[in-house]
């Protein structure tokens, strides 16, 4: 197994983290064009505070609520942070608005030795908008939502702390760039993979591909922070799924940009996922 990431985790989480991943592209990767039929279908509290007076709508907690809080402090502690919020607006840091939480988006069969959950990861930012991540993990009963949880962290997390939360951690890559003639701090943690080939793959020269097309795009971004997702997946040297969205919203023009770069080829299953915020520059 064959995977690019600034962490270290057990083969064994990596094993569960990569089948997560193939159960993503079976149920569909991205839920955009569900999200908001999502969040009607599901009970919500009242609107959670956030410091400074804002305001964000929450879906009710559920079990994986629990366990994505304790993961959440967790990280956040071995990060060094001791100021940590835990309450009814989500997981922070206290002086930081911004605010997490995650819940099951929906419960897949399977066997006595192999279910899969689909969970949904919400960044509730200081001005109220909402990171939606649609996250699958599959593994032995009582470890597929642990596994899920990894895959959300190796991918998104630390982009978002980074960001939102720690301006001066040095585990991500910061540069500025110039989208449609906006000009904006560009951060993410790099291109994360997972595949079954036992020899190792190159992905390059791809970053700079998937960097160019970013900055190549007709995206029209505001003077606010953004967000987005690029997911590839291939299978037997044939694409399986190419998708691009930013704040939420599905990005067809980009998406296609990026299914036609020279991505490696492998005889085996890989998917690669690399998640990037945007923050304005002051002129």
């Amino acid at each position: 197994m064959s995977v690019v990431s600034r962490f270290n985790y057990s083969a064994a989480w990596l094993r569960l983290i990569l089948l997560g991943l193939i159960v993503c592209v079976l149920l569909g990767c991205e839920r955009v064009e569900k999200a908001e039929n999502a969040i009607g279908e599901i009970p919500l509290q009242k609107v959670a505070p956030l410091e400074g007076g804002k305001q964000a709508k929450q879906i009710k907690p559920d079990e994986v609520t629990a366990k994505a809080r304790d993961f959440f402090v967790k990280w956040l502690e071995d990060h060094g942070e001791k100021q940590i919020i835990n309450d009814d607006s989500g997981v922070g840091i206290r002086g930081k608005p911004t605010r997490m939480w995650a819940f099951r988006y929906l419960g897949e069969g399977g066997t006595q030795k192999t279910v899969s959950h689909e969970l949904e990861f919400r960044v509730v930012l200081p001005d109220g908008r909402e990171i939606q991540e649609f996250v699958a993990g599959a593994g032995a009963p009582g470890t597929e939502i642990e596994a899920a949880i990894a895959n959300f962290a190796l991918s998104t997390f630390h982009t978002v702390y980074a960001v939102c939360f720690n301006p001066d951690d040095s585990h991500v890559q910061r540069q500025a760039i110039e989208i449609n003639g906006q000009n904006f701090t560009m951060t993410t943690v790099g291109l994360f993979h997972l595949s079954t080939s036992e020899t190792e793959i190159n992905f390059d020269p791809v970053r700079e591909q998937i960097q160019k097309a970013i900055r190549n795009s007709n995206l029209k971004l505001g003077k606010q922070l953004h967000w987005m997702k690029v997911v590839y997946g291939q299978n037997q040297n044939k694409p399986i799924v190419t998708s691009v969205t930013y704040d939420n919203l599905e990005a067809d023009e980009l998406t296609n940009s990026v299914k036609d770069l020279d991505w490696p080829k492998s005889e085996g299953f890989y998917m690669a996922k690399q998640f990037f915020m945007f923050e304005p520059i002051d002129e």
